[in-house]
This record gives C-alpha cells, sequence and structure tokens, in this order.
C-alpha cells in the first residue's frame, strides 16, 4: 500500500476507532517491554498540538513548526 490521501484516511479511520489512547497505551508498553526498560511508576502526558490555518513554510529542511500561542488544558479535567 503507498502512502496517499485515500491509505491515510483509512489509517486514521482505524486508529480513531481503536481508540487512540489504547493505541499509545499499547505501543508504550510493548516499547518497554521491548527495550526492558525498568519502570517503577509511568506518567501519561497528554500534551496535544492543534494548528488551523496555513503558514508559510520558511525552511525546507525542517519539517516542524514553531507554536509560539496556544490555550491551556488546565481547565480540563
Amino acid at each position: 500500500m503507498h502512502l496517499n490521501d485515500h491509505a491515510l484516511v483509512i489509517i486514521l479511520t482505524k486508529l480513531a476507532k481503536a481508540h487512540p489512547n489504547r493505541v499509545y497505551l499499547t505501543l508504550t508498553l510493548s516499547a518497554i517491554n521491548v527495550h526492558n526498560i525498568k519502570t517503577r511508576t509511568v506518567h501519561a502526558d497528554t500534551t496535544s498540538i492543534s494548528v488551523t490555518g496555513e503558514f508559510d513554510q520558511i525552511d525546507e529542511d525542517r519539517d516542524s513548526l514553531d507554536i509560539t500561542y496556544g490555550y491551556s488544558k488546565e481547565h480540563r479535567p
């Protein structure tokens, strides 16, 4: 399968149906087991990023965004 718009829609639909938190937990636990990481406690970071609108890509060698403004999630449970 090639990664195109259609394939991305299928992947994201399956991810949503599988509940992203469960997928993240499964991947995390698998990485802990595969790499034999010793843990006494686990911290789940629920940081999220949401970007809307258009932007100019200044540096073509860099795929990341510098997010300089946002809203806190602290008011959410």
